[in-house]
């Protein structure tokens, strides 16, 4: 089944941002112009995600989503 499919009131859709670049340090998250777009919910960063931030199929090495000031490189 697709996402399509499904439809119920005060639906919500999510997208993501990513980097620009594959190696870098993030040095700022400016989303003051996404928060000001019709019809947006919110804005998510690292910091609303509770718990462990960190994904991996043998090693919890990959962050789920990157901080500011945090290498992007995936180890």
């Amino acid at each position: 089944m697709r996402c399509r499919c499904f439809f119920f009131d005060r639906q919500v859709y999510c997208a993501l941002v990513i980097a620009k670049k594959a190696h870098g340090i993030l040095k700022s998250i400016d989303a003051s112009a996404a928060i000001r777009l019709p019809g947006v919910e919110g804005v998510f960063t690292w910091k609303d995600i509770p718990g462990e931030n960190q994904l991996g199929d043998v090693v919890r090495d990959m962050p789920c989503l990157v901080g500011r000031g945090k290498d992007q490189v995936l180890r």
